[in-house]
């Protein structure tokens, strides 16, 4: 598991949103994802290799990843 620190993150759809990205570029992976507060959450990623893939698609969606959790 690898979790990463995302702002930018309101509710249910953001958490879609994110959720079909990494999916998009890592099809088998689980995903979790925390709202958190203020906008500021986690997401956790499962069977993932390389995170670099799963950031810029977090960032394509307009996201800002701040590092690991």
């Amino acid at each position: 598991m690898q979790t990463l620190r995302v702002k930018g993150m309101r509710g249910e759809p953001c958490v879609r949103r994110i959720t079909e990205a990494i999916r998009g570029v890592e099809p088998m992976a689980n995903v979790e994802v925390d709202l958190g507060e203020g906008g500021e959450g986690t997401v956790a990623v499962y069977g993932v290799g390389d995170l670099e893939p799963v950031v810029q698609a977090i960032r394509s969606t307009g996201y800002e990843v701040e590092g690991m959790a």
